[in-house]
């Protein structure tokens, strides 16, 4: 792929203060920050759960055939939620990744979403507001034609 989709993790139980966005720029390392690790492109560090997250946790990638997570040998492993249930990553298997996923690095948890679909749900529910918002108008009559009515 010359371009990969935007995606995103969303974080279930975010950081006080936070909206626990963590926007992906693959190839790109999910870990908790420590400045004898070196860069990470996803800090965890910061969830409540953030210390079960291991310093060079997991890899997010994209490739021809999509969105894959791989973990790199962490503690507490990379999980993912499939048919309802927590299956523990093998560190020599990449798994394929689709919006919606839920994805537990140690015990922090996260939400895969393509930035697309996500996009697309935030403006069909502004939307949504502003037809409601709309419509509650549309319902009640315009002051002038009540005074108009009133003095004839």
């Amino acid at each position: 792929m010359s371009q990969s989709p935007a995606a995103r993790l969303r974080a279930l139980r975010p950081a006080d203060g936070s909206d626990g966005v963590f926007p992906l720029d693959p190839p790109t390392v999910v870990g908790r920050f420590d400045p004898d690790s070196g860069p990470i492109g996803v800090d965890l560090g910061g969830l409540p759960d953030g210390s079960y997250v291991s310093r060079k946790h997991a890899r997010i990638e994209c490739g021809d055939h999509g969105w894959t997570v791989q973990d790199l040998g962490s503690s507490n492993g990379t999980w993912m939620k499939q048919q309802g249930e927590w299956v523990r990553l093998d560190p020599d298997t990449s798994m394929s990744l689709a919006d919606g996923d839920h994805i537990s690095f140690g015990q922090a948890q996260v939400a895969f979403e393509l930035a697309d679909a996500a996009t697309a749900a935030e403006e069909e529910s502004s939307d949504e507001d502003a037809t409601e918002a709309t419509d509650e108008t549309a319902e009640e009559p315009a002051n002038g034609e009540n005074a108009e009515e009133k003095s004839e």
